[in-house]
């Protein structure tokens, strides 16, 4: 409970889901004088900037430090969620973004990045978890499944039943391709005992904890499958191992209705019975 953090993330029209982003990082169990937050808000048209600047006024004394910097691209686009604007704008944009980002751990000298999606929610021990690992990058386990239904699916599947399908942990290569990386610990993150939650991936991103070491060795760019990609290659060619603790559970606000049933408690997930997971 010693270690210096940064937590950061770039932002863009986030104000369905930035109230209560913000409230489970303030409840981050950690102490807040050891860290610093920062956001980039980037090609944002809603009132981001605003909730931002609300939330640096009334807590700036708690924390180390909060900076939020605007930086938006020349080429103003929305990120839909299509392949094509993903491939066209979103990656590069990001990879831009996010290679700030790490620079500013590796300048003010954090022994910790804390990455968090703008989008994600998490529970209130997630530092202490990720921490106790020691390792160098160790990532929490979201899903990513929502929004997707394969082709020739019945008009009444449901993604949310199969959102563990595609989760943000990934084994293969470069060369022979990606899979996301689906068990029995993976479908039920809620019955995975802590001795038994930490496996190695290849492949990670969106909340992760990751040392200052790796944040100066490894480089987001483009890549067809997310910028994290490349980041988490480079890092292995340079000789980090990376891990996800898969007891460690956040939850992923893909769109509105998503947060809308987590508000009202409805999200469950469904592995032949349904379960449910229990958020702090």
């Amino acid at each position: 409970m010693d270690k210096k953090i940064l937590i950061a993330c770039p932002i863009s029209n986030r104000e369905w889901v930035l109230d209560y982003y913000l409230n489970n990082i303030y409840k981050i169990e950690y102490p807040k004088n050891l860290i610093s937050l920062y956001f980039i808000v980037n090609n944002s048209s809603d009132r981001s900037s605003d909730i931002l600047k609300e939330f640096k006024s009334k807590y700036k004394s708690e924390y180390n430090n909060i900076k939020i910097d605007i930086c938006n691209s020349k080429k103003n686009f929305k990120d839909d969620r299509s392949a094509k604007t993903r491939n066209e704008f979103t990656y590069n944009w990001l990879s831009e973004l996010r290679n700030k980002i790490t620079r500013e751990c590796v300048k003010r000298d954090h022994d910790y990045l804390f990455s968090c999606d703008s989008d994600i929610l998490v529970p209130s021990n997630i530092l202490k978890k990720l921490l106790s690992h020691k390792k160098d990058f160790v990532a929490s386990l979201i899903y990513n499944g929502y929004l997707y239904t394969p082709k020739g699916a019945e008009e009444d599947y449901d993604p949310i039943k199969n959102a563990y399908k595609f989760p943000n942990i990934l084994r293969g290569s470069a060369y022979s391709g990606y899979k996301h990386l689906v068990n029995s610990n993976v479908k039920n993150p809620n019955l995975v005992d802590y001795e038994n939650s930490l496996t190695e991936v290849d492949f990670s991103g969106a909340v992760f904890l990751a040392s200052k070491e790796i944040c100066g060795a490894g480089k987001y760019c483009w890549h067809q499958q997310g910028e994290d990609e490349p980041f988490c290659r480079s890092s292995k060619m340079k000789g980090f191992k990376l891990y996800c603790d898969l007891s460690c559970y956040s939850q992923h606000m893909m769109n509105d209705n998503i947060l809308k049933m987590y508000l009202n408690e409805d999200l469950k997930f469904s592995n032949g019975e349904v379960i449910e997971i229990t958020w702090q």
